[in-house]
């Protein structure tokens, strides 16, 4: 029998040697990348595939629709933001200093190629486009907001902060600011130097040096 003979039929759509899991992250890690560099709307998921060097079929193995691969994408990214978030807050000491563990954090995981504000911005626009099939996003936005609340929550209740302080609202803006406004404003100044220094004036608006 020939060598061809030999070979164990090839599964249609999945990749030879690879798990299913090991594709699901394949996809999910090249969606996102796309889908921040260019959008929801310009990104097919043949062109997934393609990246992840997968049929179109192998992406419906796993994904029912572009909605389904975009929610994916996105949830997993705003998970890792907060998993990195929690782990640097998870310190005793003032909301000031638990506030500038998380800036270090961010500054740890901030990448030049401007990855963070264009899913974030995909990730709005879908919303406000249809809340009711990507309302996921903000479930898992909300894992990095509740991080924010426990930290003044905490502060409130050490004296640290007006006992009136409205905690959810306050916890938001911490996340907008952290989250969208230091995206927003190194988006065309990608340097890590230009990132760490917008941090810096964070940092002093909120007197936290």
């Amino acid at each position: 029998m020939s060598a061809t003979g030999c070979r164990t039929k090839r599964q249609r759509g999945r990749p030879e040697g690879r798990s299913g899991e090991e594709s699901r992250a394949r996809l999910i890690a090249n969606a996102s990348q796309l889908f921040a560099r260019h959008g929801f709307e310009s990104v097919k998921l043949s062109d997934v595939a393609e990246a992840s060097g997968m049929t179109a079929a192998a992406v419906y193995n796993h994904f029912g629709s572009k909605d389904a691969l975009f929610i994916a994408a996105v949830v997993e990214v705003y998970d890792h933001i907060a998993a990195v978030f929690d782990r640097a807050a998870d310190i005793d000491g003032h909301w000031h200093e638990r506030l500038n563990a998380i800036l270090s954090a961010a500054s740890g995981i901030y990448r030049t190629d401007g990855f963070f504000h264009g899913i974030g911005n995909a990730a709005q626009t879908q919303l406000l486009r249809d809340p009711d099939i990507f309302h996921p996003l903000l479930e898992a936005r909300l894992g990095v907001t509740r991080i924010f609340q426990r930290i003044l929550r905490d502060g409130v209740a050490a004296g640290e902060l007006p006992d009136d302080l409205n905690v959810n609202v306050a916890g938001e803006l911490l996340t907008a600011f952290v989250m969208n406004g230091i995206a927003s404003v190194t988006q065309f100044r990608p340097d890590q130097k230009d990132f760490d220094q917008t941090v810096s004036a964070f940092r002093a608006l909120l007197n936290l040096t």
